[in-house]
């Protein structure tokens, strides 16, 4: 909806900007040099649609960015990417899960070291099974012990 509403302005859906030129272009050719009734010229209107649009484009842009935050809760695209790298590295058969083995070595690399039985509760809360976590859920938990992870309880 965003970038419809943004492609509509740069189009000039709804503006009066060619209504605005054409007046101006009359009164270029009448060759009025001071108009009494405004200050603004047709280079400013020029300027201050210009400028609107990059102000959308900006918003938007913020607007991403905000979301993605969001989606990260608290974790940075840095560490994003390192968890991306370290499910992908111990993800030894290519089969997009962590095994209990291979989650136990990601997690003991980064320098937690869990029992197994906390390790098969761990993957089941993060949306695996006893034996394996996928990737949205390997995300998920990392997010959890590095991101911002605060309920309204803990607050």
């Amino acid at each position: 909806d965003l970038d419809e509403r943004i492609s509509g302005a740069e189009a000039g859906v709804g503006a009066v900007i060619p209504d605005i030129k054409a007046v101006a272009e009359k009164i270029a050719a009448a060759k009025v040099q001071s108009n009494p009734h405004t200050l603004i010229n047709q280079k400013d209107i020029d300027v201050q649609w210009k400028q609107y649009l990059d102000f959308l484009n900006r918003k938007k842009k913020q607007i991403e960015d905000e979301i993605q935050t969001k989606a990260l809760r608290g974790v940075t695209r840095e560490q994003m990417a390192e968890i991306e790298k370290q499910f992908a590295q111990y993800d030894a058969d290519g089969n997009k899960l962590l095994e209990l083995g291979e989650f136990k070595a990601c997690l003991y690399s980064l320098g937690h070291d869990y029992a197994a039985l906390d390790l098969k509760k761990i993957m089941v809360k993060f949306g695996g099974t006893e034996a394996a976590i996928d990737y949205a859920g390997f995300k998920n938990f990392m997010i959890s012990m590095y991101g911002d992870a605060d309920t309204k309880d803990e607050i």
